[in-house]
């Protein structure tokens, strides 16, 4: 895996920031809010290319272990419906990529956010959007706020 430290942009309500003014929330509380912390919008936009580094052996490495789950168990996963596809196809398929992303790669996309002072943490995923480049986007809750 590849520790990619530079984004193309990381924006919080479209207003572009620093790298070392955001962190990532990997507990297990990540995805939930308390009703007195301010939230914002956040988008992190990285080229296909970087996306693809990135996460390329990590991404080959849980499909094959979820392969020899599914082939143990006679299951089913997001891997299978998408024909345990590379994941530069997965690119192409929207909502597989949305739900492989936040069970599997959030974790190893995030890890270079390590600001030891954060203003702003990533704390949910709304969204994915493939286009040129590739926009993941979600809400940030402001540090200082709870």
């Amino acid at each position: 895996m590849s520790i990619l430290t530079n984004f193309k942009s990381i924006l919080i309500d479209n207003i572009s920031i620093n790298q070392d003014d955001i962190a990532y929330n990997d507990g297990l509380n990540f995805g939930r809010f308390t009703t007195s912390s301010e939230t914002k919008d956040f988008t992190i936009e990285i080229t296909k290319a970087a996306f693809l580094l990135k996460l390329n052996d990590i991404y080959d490495v849980v499909k094959s272990e979820i392969k020899i789950d599914d082939d143990m168990y006679n299951d089913t996963s997001e891997f299978s419906k998408v024909n345990y596809c590379s994941l530069e196809e997965l690119l192409t398929k929207p909502t597989s990529l949305f739900e492989i992303f936040t069970t599997y790669l959030q974790d190893p996309f995030f890890v270079s956010l390590t600001s030891k002072n954060p203003t702003f943490v990533i704390n949910s995923i709304s969204k994915i959007i493939v286009a040129n480049d590739i926009k993941i986007k979600g809400k940030v809750f402001v540090k200082n706020s709870f």
